[in-house]
């Protein structure tokens, strides 16, 4: 009985020695592979942000609920459009006056956090740019009016602006 449980160990142990070689190997590929450029040329990566910039556009539109439709011909003539990027605001001439109203830009909403006191009272914060809001912090020129769960209401002297929350796609905390 000794010399099969031998041959079991012994078959267990080549089996794990196999798998060990097998990580190493595809881990030192993977790192080859991580410390490689993403493309030889920035011109294949401006061509890439461009057919990006083009599909975020269609998608945005498709998600206005407009007359897009998602047949694949239609898409991929759409895609193969040149795209149309803004063009950059003309320099000041003589004519123009040399200040200009600056339009307001506003802050770029990641995600909404809602916190739980140990009270079971809940209040929001929301990532503007990256960094963390409460409601009455500002940002820029612009205060955090309201905070809520569908988005984020900022205001200037006596307008306001609602900043709409991210769609989630996937969450932890999703019920199916």
């Amino acid at each position: 009985m000794k010399i099969i449980a031998n041959n079991r160990r012994m078959y267990i142990g080549g089996w794990l020695v196999a798998a060990v070689v097998l990580l190493g190997a595809n881990l030192f590929e993977l790192s080859q592979l991580e410390f490689q450029p993403l493309a030889e040329s920035p011109a294949i990566v401006n061509q890439l942000r461009l057919r990006l910039f083009q599909f975020d556009g269609l998608m945005t539109a498709l998600r206005a609920e407009s007359d897009i439709s998602l047949e694949p011909s239609i898409v991929q003539t759409r895609l193969q459009q040149k795209p149309s990027l803004p063009s950059p605001a003309p320099a000041a001439g003589a004519d123009e006056p040399a200040t200009l109203p600056r339009p307001l830009q506003l802050p770029h909403l990641t995600g909404i956090l809602q916190v739980v006191h140990a009270t079971g009272a809940h209040r929001y914060c929301a990532v503007l740019d990256g960094n963390v809001y409460s409601e009455k912090d500002s940002i820029a020129e612009l205060r955090i009016e309201e905070i809520s769960a569908n988005g984020v209401m900022v205001g200037r002297r006596d307008q306001r602006w609602f900043i709409p929350a991210p769609e989630v796609y996937y969450s932890i905390g999703q019920k199916p």
